[in-house]
């Protein structure tokens, strides 16, 4: 296995998003945004919607020799996403931790939900309770 020095072309998040939109049905009041970190290298897409937010973070920690690194990193997002999609939500179903196997590459995957409204009353209570 070889670290990811490959100096292919980095891809563009926005396109990213564009074509996992095209492939895979949201809600019209849902947004997906994916940021590219070249220096791990990773992808992180969010998914936002009026009363949620999903967010997919996948870090690439290793690739056999051959495999170009950012073409799995993709399609893992494609699968990923995909897998959300799916199981109608069920983010909790979805692989997560160090070390997913994925096209003989190894990725550390983070997956979060988040319900804003929630946060912001948890935020009210806890800013309250501390006068």
């Amino acid at each position: 296995m070889t670290e990811h020095d490959d100096a292919t072309d980095v891809p563009d998040g926005d396109a990213i998003a564009g074509l996992l939109t095209e492939r895979w049905p949201i809600a019209d009041d849902e947004r997906l945004r994916v940021k590219v970190d070249e220096a791990a290298p990773g992808l992180e897409a969010v998914l936002r919607g009026p009363r949620h937010r999903y967010t997919l973070r996948l870090t690439l920690q290793s690739t056999p020799d051959g495999v170009e690194p950012w073409a799995v990193l993709v399609d893992g997002l494609d699968a990923l996403f995909g897998q959300l999609i799916e199981s109608g939500r069920a983010h909790r179903t979805l692989p997560a931790g160090q070390g997913v196997a994925f096209q003989g590459a190894e990725l550390a995957v983070e997956v979060e939900h988040a319900v804003p409204e929630l946060e912001k009353l948890a935020d009210q209570i806890l800013g309250s309770g501390s006068d």
